[in-house]
């Protein structure tokens, strides 16, 4: 039977091209917007390790007047937190450098020596940022103002840095050299995604405060439940009157992550409605073409129904030349997809590809199956005597 599908199908070959072509590139796409969209959900269940909710970001840049040494970073670091605690509304304030949430910045660091090999984003925050951030510890705990004299430099790592590079490991405890010096994992937090929901988590790790480190830093403010937002202005004047400029910004951290995640829904919505508009497409031309297919070929219909055919062999045929020819485009489309995908390294989890793939051929097998109903019912009621006279 599928010899002689084939066979129609070849005969029919430029009647069929356009929709071919029309499978084949539907195909193509709809397995990377499946695959891209996948990849984006799977990151979206991940846990983010922190609140966004009732915090403030204040990006400071310093006069350098001002600064002179670590020590005028410190103090004025410290008169900030005074300043901005001596607000009812404000919990907790945690200096930090420009590493942080939604801030499109990143440090790493790496080594490959003394029989551990790891490679990490981190940042510098002082010991305030577990309350700031409402860190969730899973083992250890964070640092505190009496680790900065211990001889090794304590180091809060993430879950997903213990899972790449310490299977096996108590990470507590553990000593790896970092930036050239002795360094102590003292704590273990659940997660620490500071690139957003729709990035896969990398391994993170919180690094304690070098006051001398540069002319910027950024403040995280934890605010209590339901603070109005007319307290930025209270804020605002603070941080004007100890810095004595205004170069410097103040905005939620809410705000942060909608302007952040917008780089990646924009995309995502756009590759999803081009998808569903070429699912339409392909839907109503599919209808069209098998109608018209059928008032073409009425006589063959009948001449099969006087030769024995029943009505459920009628259905088949017109069904069954659709879905080869469906699968047919398949094919031909999954050749270049996996060798782009594949060689241009765009494959990050095969079990997501190959889910993609899936459930592209899914969906169009169903949008087949839906059009070609009510042709195929069409096309099995036509009585053979009439089809003959017609002819």
């Amino acid at each position: 039977m599928i010899v002689h599908y084939l066979k129609l199908l070849w005969k029919r070959r430029r009647r069929h091209t356009l929709l071919f072509l029309e499978f084949v590139f539907t195909f193509f796409i709809l397995i990377a917007v499946l695959h891209y969209t996948l990849n984006k959900v799977k990151y979206m269940n991940e846990p983010m390790g922190f609140d966004s909710e009732n915090q403030y970001i204040a990006n400071i840049q310093f006069d350098r007047e001002l600064l002179k040494d670590s020590a005028g970073f410190f103090n004025l670091t410290n008169k900030l937190k005074l300043g901005l605690k001596s607000l009812p509304e404000v919990e907790t304030v945690s200096v930090s450098n420009y590493v942080y949430p939604y801030g499109n910045a990143e440090w790493y660091t790496n080594n490959e020596s003394d029989n551990f090999s790891y490679r990490t984003c981190y940042t510098q925050v002082d010991e305030e940022a577990i309350n700031a951030y409402n860190l969730n510890m899973v083992a250890g705990r964070f640092y505190t103002k009496a680790d900065y004299i211990r001889k090794k430099v304590p180091i809060v790592v993430n879950q997903a840095f213990v899972d790449t590079f310490m299977e096996g490991k108590d990470p507590v405890g553990f000593v790896l050299t970092l930036h050239g010096e002795d360094a102590e994992i003292i704590g273990v937090t659940e997660a620490f995604k500071y690139n957003g929901i729709f990035l896969e988590g990398e391994p993170f790790t919180f690094y304690p405060l070098n006051y001398s480190w540069g002319n910027s830093a950024a403040l995280v403010i934890d605010m209590k439940p339901g603070t109005p937002a007319t307290v930025q202005k209270e804020m605002h004047e603070i941080l004007k009157k100890e810095l004595k400029h205004e170069n410097f910004s103040l905005t939620t951290l809410d705000d942060l992550k909608q302007t952040f995640n917008n780089r990646f829904w924009v995309p995502l919505i756009g590759m999803l409605s081009v998808s569903l508009f070429l699912i339409i497409n392909i839907a109503m031309g599919l209808f069209g073409t098998l109608r018209y297919a059928i008032n073409k070929r009425k006589s063959e219909i009948g001449l099969r129904k006087v030769l024995g055919a029943t009505t459920r062999n009628i259905r088949f045929q017109v069904v069954g030349e659709v879905i080869l020819l469906m699968i047919l485009a398949f094919f031909v489309a999954l050749i270049p997809a996996v060798q782009i995908f594949e060689f241009g390294n765009l494959i990050t989890d095969y079990s997501t590809f190959i889910t993609s793939i899936a459930l592209s051929l899914l969906l169009i097998l169903i949008l087949v199956l839906i059009c070609s109903i009510i042709p195929s019912q069409r096309a099995s009621k036509l009585m053979p005597a009439v089809a003959l006279h017609e002819e």
